[in-house]
């Protein structure tokens, strides 16, 4: 009772001062921490957002594939779209595609360094070397090519080059060096030779978690004189042969007697395989003559504490063996 009644006593002026003080720091320190809450929640969109759109184009298609024959000429054309708030300057070069047999299946040459006989920078090929394009503006640029009358029948590669103008400057006035390439990969009508193996088909890792996606590698060896688009199924089939899983394989490009490597990753049902062991089958189309070659694959699932289990017997039975023998020493 004596302490109700005390609380109804008026409380003095400084009493009361410092109960405004309280209210005030904690009206500040609750406004303080939505804020950093809403900061923390929004940063990332807002610093986004507010990057600038400079400096960004695309085009399309990325590949252009034509059948010509000697003497004949084509024009496809090239879809290019300014992203950007800025007029841009856009510089247009051409370049070789040619083989290697290291995996990665072409690299890029100029003109003066292939010693190709007969190559796509030889090709008349009539194309604006330098255009502009308006903020937001889409320019379609066409692209003449000419073939020689008297060349033999085969396959050229090349590359039409659309960088920036390097003498763009950002707003940090930062040099601007962008590029981006456009296949062209020409057929000439004739007496060909069309002839492709598979190399190589198999896992990455024999061992995957429950978890891991497969990765496999197909390598590809095109021994003809003209590109080929090899393309195939890959099925995933459990201990029982059962199909679990079947991935399409787009075709891809290999040059005339290029050695070109393709890695496929694939996740597990529902993200998630169950323990056990695998095969993957491979019927890859060689992409001539209608010929199928088929490979298979094998591997095994198994979750990580087994693998920490093993492991760890392993090292326990090497130092046993290895205390028994200091021992009888």
């Amino acid at each position: 009772m004596i302490k109700f009644i005390s609380q109804l006593r008026p409380k003095s002026t400084s009493e009361q001062k410092e109960e405004i003080r309280e209210v005030k720091f904690n009206s500040f320190l609750g406004l303080t921490s939505g804020l950093a809450l809403v900061l923390w929640l929004f940063w990332p969109t807002l610093t986004l957002g507010a990057l600038p759109n400079d400096n960004v184009f695309t085009i399309s298609p990325a590949r252009q594939e034509i059948a010509l024959s000697a003497g004949q000429s084509k024009i496809v054309s090239l879809k290019i779209i300014n992203q950007s708030t800025q007029t841009q300057s856009f510089n247009l070069t051409i370049k070789d595609l040619e083989a290697t047999q290291e995996g990665r299946g072409f690299t890029f040459s100029d003109s003066n360094d292939s010693n190709l006989p007969y190559r796509f920078s030889q090709l008349d090929v009539s194309l604006p070397r330098t255009i502009k394009i308006l903020p937001g503006e889409t320019k379609f640029v066409p692209i003449e090519i000419s073939v020689p009358a008297n060349w033999p029948p085969a396959s050229l590669h090349g590359l039409v080059n659309v960088a920036l103008d390097q003498n763009v400057e950002d707003q940090s006035n930062a040099k601007i060096n962008t590029s981006v390439g456009v296949i062209i990969l020409i057929r000439l009508s004739g007496q060909v030779e069309e002839t492709g193996q598979l190399l190589r088909f198999n896992a990455l890792s024999f061992w995957l978690g429950v978890n891991d996606p497969l990765r496999l590698q197909i390598a590809y060896q095109n021994d003809g004189n003209v590109y080929l688009n090899p393309y195939g199924l890959i099925t995933i089939k459990n201990w029982r042969g059962q199909e679990i899983k079947t991935v399409f394989l787009d075709p891809w490009f290999i040059l005339p007697q290029a050695i070109r490597n393709r890695e496929v990753s694939i996740a597990g049902p529902r993200g998630r395989w169950w323990p056990g062991w695998y095969r993957a089958e491979l019927k890859l189309n060689l992409g001539f003559n209608n010929q199928i070659s088929s490979s298979q694959s094998y591997f095994i699932v198994s979750p990580r504490l087994i693998w920490n289990l093993t492991a760890l017997a392993i090292i326990l039975g090497g130092l046993y063996l290895g205390f028994k023998a200091r021992k009888h020493d």
